[in-house]
């Protein structure tokens, strides 16, 4: 993978967490409206684990990418489960 091919996961990644900011702000009036103060079921904690679960991926995937930031010699997550050598 050369050196440019980097930099457009980088954009992707940063794009992606945009849009994940901007949903989260966006929908926080209705969620507060029809979530908070209400009784905890199982229906609220799958919605508040799969609404916040996104923000540990993006955690994470954001501290790959400053990790491996100038390593040219790595194989990415996906090649490397995959077995494609680069």
């Amino acid at each position: 993978m050369s050196a440019p091919d980097t930099f457009g996961f980088t954009y992707t990644n940063v794009a992606a967490s945009a849009i994940l900011i901007y949903d989260y702000f966006v929908t926080l009036h209705s969620e507060v409206r029809w979530t908070r103060g209400r009784k905890w079921g199982i229906i609220q904690t799958t919605f508040t684990i799969s609404r916040y679960a996104p923000f540990a991926g993006a955690l994470m995937t954001s501290y790959s990418a400053i990790k491996t930031w100038g390593m040219q010699d790595y194989a990415p997550f996906n090649d490397a489960v995959n077995g494609w050598s680069t």
